[in-house]
């Protein structure tokens, strides 16, 4: 074999494309498995590793579709259920979408436009929070964005049939890993009617599309109907209001601030956020405005159609869903809009392409030369240039450390080890967390570390009749000493008055009491 014949031709665009893919992974490997499991996480891996039955009854009642689920089950029969293995399955769905979005780039516009985009993608701190979750929405926003990618082909080849069958085999796989990928299927399929509803083969191609997926989809509708008839699983906040809605903005827009974490990281997190996200958001507009004002003066047929395509779904994908949760509460998480992020990128990546790499010196003074009175076009540039520098700088070595040293969920890992350590066996658990077993976290730890007590755990409600007979029992079965697990959302007693009354009441001795991250507690108590 001659490898003299063997030649890479490595372009300007490859190696750049080379180097965005390695700082994504980058930075979302680097703090994989420094943060523990978080509530939802845990039962995601619960449900994975049980059987096949125990696994599509589970998942009913949480009220998820079930594809995720069956592919984190087949990964980790492979690959285990380390928090390593089970969130980099997250990592590598969130690394695939990038030269999907590098092909939605190059087919709306080029190459150029791509690598901002795929960029933007790379150290969209939105983007990083769910690649590191064992959770479906990194599989989510990858199969948006291909279905967005066949949405645009179907678009500009209005009569080509394949583009239907690969935007409806997309969509079907969407629709099985979230309930919101309906809105989502929606929102696209509104967007190509409104494009290619004056074609004649369009309503043929569209009808066997349709059809095609609610055949796929049929073995689940009577799954969904009667998810959706339920409800919500989890409170998230009530009916939407102006002052979430404008969390949930910044939580999108600029970078995640969950209310668990405290405040030093937040106030870092909304300094290098203004400092850094917001000034990128203020030239992409100012470039958008460019674009636009340009569109009057020149003829872009095409590419006008499928800027007006991308600007109305995401009318439609930001305006339905904030109906809806202004509508009906607990309907609105910033996680469900992370589909979004694709068409985020695409108006961003068209602002900043149209403000610093437009090739026409004489149209770009034309479309700004009312700003370029006041700042000229170098200085523009050469503010952008520094403004990527200082990107690369705060994501690939301040924000990991912030994240790393503030960001750090409850030490459940820490609390299951401390149990093992000092558990007897005649002990008991009083767990407050507000749910009649073991939290799910505290499941994944016990079997990590081949600890089991969840027969010696009980769930106690501040109840005057409930607690009488529970100690009732204590003295019955010679039980002298409980642990009481304390976490600051208690949902069936926010204020701890369980374990205050046992105290005051019953004259339980406090014994020792050790403190976990984010107000996590072990309390040991002596029955008198």
């Amino acid at each position: 074999m001659n490898f003299k014949n063997l030649k890479i031709k490595l372009t300007k665009t490859k190696i750049l494309f080379i180097i965005i893919t390695c700082i994504a992974i980058y930075l979302r490997m680097i703090n994989i498995v420094s943060e523990q499991l978080w509530h939802d996480e845990a039962g995601t891996i619960y449900y994975a590793n049980s059987t096949w039955e125990h696994l599509y009854r589970e998942v009913s009642a949480e009220k998820n579709p079930i594809l995720y689920y069956t592919i984190l089950k087949l990964w980790i029969s492979v690959f285990g259920q380390s928090i390593f293995a089970t969130r980099l399955l997250s990592v590598i769905f969130s690394v695939l979408t990038i030269p999907v979005l590098f092909y939605l780039g190059k087919e709306i516009k080029n190459e150029k436009l791509s690598l901002i985009m795929i960029f933007l993608y790379a150290i969209s701190p939105f983007s990083i929070w769910y690649a590191n979750e064992v959770r479906m929405y990194s599989l989510l926003h990858l199969l948006f964005t291909i279905d967005l990618y066949f949405a645009i082909k179907c678009v500009k080849n209005p009569i080509e049939r394949k583009y239907y069958a690969y935007f409806s085999i997309t969509a079907v796989c969407l629709i099985y890993t979230h309930y919101i990928g309906v809105v989502y299927l929606i929102i696209l399929g509104l967007g190509i009617f409104y494009f290619n509803r004056k074609e004649k083969n369009f309503y043929k191609n569209a009808f066997f599309s349709l059809i095609f997926i609610i055949i796929c989809y049929l073995p689940w509708i009577p799954q969904a109907i009667r998810d959706v008839l339920e409800g919500p699983t989890a409170y998230t906040g009530g009916r939407l209001n102006l002052i979430n809605l404008s969390y949930w903005s910044f939580y999108l827009f600029v970078a995640p601030v969950p209310s668990y974490i405290n405040d030093p990281y937040v106030l870092n997190l909304i300094m290098l956020a203004f400092l850094i996200n917001i000034p990128i958001l203020i030239l992409s507009f100012i470039g958008i405005l460019g674009f636009l004002y340009q569109l009057k003066s020149k003829d872009y047929p095409e590419l006008k159609k499928l800027f007006t395509f991308i600007l109305l779904t995401l009318i439609l994908f930001f305006g339905i869903q904030i109906i809806i949760g202004f509508l009906i509460p607990d309907t609105f998480q910033a996680k469900n809009l992370i589909g979004g992020l694709s068409l985020v990128l695409v108006l961003e990546g068209f602002g900043l392409y149209y403000l610093f790499l437009e090739p026409n010196k004489s149209a770009s003074k034309y479309r700004f030369k009312k700003l370029l009175k006041v700042i000229k076009l170098k200085d523009l540039k050469k503010f952008g240039y520094v403004l990527i520098f200082s990107i690369l700088i705060c994501n690939l070595v301040i924000f990991p450390i912030f994240k790393s040293v503030y960001l750090q969920k409850p030490d459940w890992d820490g609390c299951v080890k401390k149990l093992k350590d000092k558990f007897e066996d005649s002990d008991i658990v009083i767990n407050q967390y507000g749910i009649n077993q073991l939290p799910a976290e505290m499941k994944y730890y016990c079997e990590i570390h081949d600890f089991d007590f969840e027969d010696n755990t009980f769930n106690l409600e501040y109840d005057k009749d409930e607690i009488k007979d529970f100690i009732d029992d204590l003295y019955k079965e010679n039980i002298s000493r409980v642990w009481i697990i304390g976490y600051w959302h208690h949902i069936t007693d926010p204020d701890g008055e369980t374990e205050d009354k046992l105290i005051d009441k019953y004259n339980f001795d406090e014994i020792k009491e050790y403190n976990f991250r984010l107000d996590l507690t072990l309390t040991l108590y002596e029955i008198p």
